[in-house]
């Protein structure tokens, strides 16, 4: 007969195998329920970079472009296992006033990365599935293109403090 201790063990061990919680964790839900807070972290922090040339190259984001966002369903955004995001989501990262698309309506032309239907300049933006370190902190890739010698991409660290994901650092990993 298990007893106590033993018991609460056994608890905490099958739900932290499932992913839907863990001991002292303040994460609500399981962990594919709050993939997209993380990514939707690491895709705000993309629009609002203020990090100018943090690559090498002046910051697309910071000019007048329609932003065209991509999830990928692997760890490395903007990788050719991409889909669009939820209109939700698209809905809250349009909210501050930049021009959201799905990644899907854009498309590469002559002039650079353009809107498919309008010709408008674009940029993409995508961010990866992330790499759960524990059950409030994790990695993901994140990245920006406007073609092939003009993109670059970042690790992030987010982490779930004050009821949300946030991102705590952004590290430069490559640049084309």
């Amino acid at each position: 007969m298990l007893r106590g201790k033993t018991v609460v063990a056994l608890l905490s061990t099958l739900a932290g195998v499932s992913g839907l919680w863990t001991p002292g964790s303040s994460v609500p839900g399981s962990r594919k329920a709050n993939v997209e807070g993380i990514q939707e972290a690491v895709l705000r922090d993309l629009l609002e970079d203020n990090r100018p040339g943090y690559s090498g190259h002046a910051n697309p984001l910071l000019e007048d472009r329609v932003v065209c966002v991509s999830i990928s369903r692997t760890p490395e955004p903007l990788s050719n296992d991409e889909g669009d995001p939820n209109t939700g989501l698209l809905a809250r990262l349009g909210a501050a006033g930049r021009p959201v698309v799905p990644g899907s309506s854009c498309e590469m032309s002559k002039t650079g990365l353009v809107v498919r239907e309008t010709g408008q300049r674009a940029v993409l933006i995508g961010v990866g599935v992330p790499e759960w370190i524990s059950s409030d902190f994790v990695k993901v890739h994140g990245a920006w293109y406007l073609g092939p010698l003009y993109a670059a991409g970042s690790r992030y660290t987010v982490s779930f403090a004050g009821g949300r994901w946030n991102v705590d650092t952004v590290a430069f990993t490559w640049v084309s």
